[in-house]
């Protein structure tokens, strides 16, 4: 299936060939939008080929891993760091409680509102940031290192296909950020459950401090490893793994469309910052609703009420189908769109602008 999944991904990365290039950016500006791919994680244009127009829109970055050279340099992991520290910044301030409203809002089905009203009735705003002291805070820090070495390492053995004529070099860097996302699928799984169970339980929207909260935060770690043994930490794993491969993919895919076709709009003239965060924002939402059903099957298999059940993401849905048919999975399975598409863009924006902003001002 994994495999079936990859060439799909190849697939619609040949299709978007036809696109036009953006125009130029200056040597020494750094950019994670998909026409200029994360400069961190790639590898050189081969010479013995020339560039498709995709990768002619940016000249080669400095940060850019050659062919058979060092996975990282130091640059690197300068960025690999700016990377974790926005996603840090950015989930504190805003992701968490957007994500917080999302699965509570797919696992319960209940109004905006409501969902509102239980997270924050004993606690008040504050309540919103159950579960980020510890696993949010890990979770946020790991997305980006994760993602990255597995790109790194990918990446130079993809384009040594597309060197040899075996794949197109556009389908071998969306291949290797969905594969890149696969492995943060599987590193971030264990984090991403404990903090969905925490965000469902019931138990932890009653007012206590901050480090009771903290503290019942670390116990619900050693109850899964309790009930379930130490794979149950890596319930969902495989659905979320499977469900990174195309988030990563579609999320480069449709950002990297919207910014084109801003482009062509605008007569070929290079985006502001602003338009850049606009087309992330909005290729973002397009890449969210394409994966929302995965996504919604993955916060159902890892809700605290399901932590006893063994089932398959394949019986959850089947017996989803059984209950309400088509329009019942249809109602369960797009839940909470609008919450997933704003976390999604907002992200997609953190890494593709916020992140080379930062390193420019830090590093540059």
């Amino acid at each position: 299936m994994k495999i079936s999944v990859c060439a799909a991904v190849a697939a619609l990365a040949f299709s978007l060939s036809g696109c036009s290039a953006a125009p130029n950016l200056p040597a020494r500006r750094l950019s994670l939008s998909p026409r200029s791919p994360p400069p961190s994680f790639v590898a050189s244009p081969s010479p013995s080929r020339p560039s498709s127009p995709l990768l002619s829109a940016a000249p080669p970055s400095p940060l850019s891993v050659p062919r058979g050279g060092a996975l990282l340099s130091e640059r690197q992991l300068q960025l690999m760091a700016c990377s974790a520290l926005v996603t840090l910044v950015f989930e504190l301030l805003l992701g968490h409680s957007l994500e917080f409203v999302k699965i509570s809002k797919m696992t319960s089905g209940l109004p905006y509102s409501s969902v509102l009203r239980s997270i924050t009735a004993s606690k008040g705003l504050p309540g919103l940031l159950d579960g980020f002291l510890p696993w949010g805070v890990l979770q946020s820090l790991g997305k980006g290192a994760a993602f990255g070495v597995a790109f790194a390492v990918a990446s130079p053995l993809l384009l040594g296909l597309a060197d040899e004529g075996r794949l197109p070099e556009r389908a071998a860097r969306v291949l290797a950020g969905g594969l890149a996302g696969g492995v943060q699928g599987y590193v971030l799984s264990p984090l991403l459950l404990l903090k969905t169970r925490v965000m469902t339980d019931a138990a932890f929207r009653e007012a206590m401090p901050l480090r009771t909260t903290v503290a019942r935060s670390f116990a619900v770690g050693g109850k899964v490893l309790r009930a379930d043994g130490a794979l149950g930490l890596m319930k969902g794993s495989n659905t979320f793994a499977f469900k990174r491969v195309f988030d990563w993919a579609t999320r480069y895919l449709f950002a990297e469309l919207c910014e084109q076709l801003l482009s062509a709009r605008l007569g070929g003239a290079a985006l502001s910052p602003g338009q850049k965060m606009l087309a992330s924002l909005v290729g973002g939402g397009f890449s969210a609703v394409a994966t929302l059903p995965l996504d919604t099957l993955l916060s159902k298999i890892q809700d605290a009420k399901n932590s006893g059940n063994a089932g398959s993401a394949f019986d959850m849905v089947r017996a989803d189908y059984e209950a309400g048919g088509w329009g019942g999975l249809w109602g369960q399975y797009m839940v909470a769109w609008e919450a997933r598409c704003l976390h999604v863009g907002l992200t997609t924006v953190a890494l593709k602008t916020w992140t080379p902003m930062l390193f420019e001002r830090l590093f540059e």
